[in-house]
């Protein structure tokens, strides 16, 4: 499965954006849509494949945290359970 993962341009140098995703800032290329530093794009395989506004950016970015959450509460209680003894006899 891929995954497109939304991030702000910081600032642009012949094709090539520094993007921040969250802190960690990498090198898009911007050969496939026109973009401007402090606009958001949707990034996978080390290109932009999307410019969006920053709306559009943070309902993705809040999914992405809803999986994350759902997905630590299922670890959590996957480990509980396991940590619980056995109810059988």
């Amino acid at each position: 499965m891929c995954v497109a993962f939304p991030g702000k341009v910081v600032e642009i140098n012949d094709g090539i954006a520094k993007v921040d995703f969250n802190g960690s800032v990498v090198d898009i290329r911007t050969g496939l849509v026109s973009v401007t530093p402090g606009q958001y794009v949707l990034a996978h395989a080390g290109c932009a494949i999307e410019a969006m506004s920053e709306e559009k950016a943070m309902g993705i970015l809040e999914i992405f945290q809803d999986i994350q959450d759902m997905e630590d509460s299922f670890f959590e209680e996957r480990q509980n359970a396991e940590e619980q003894p056995s109810q059988q006899e």
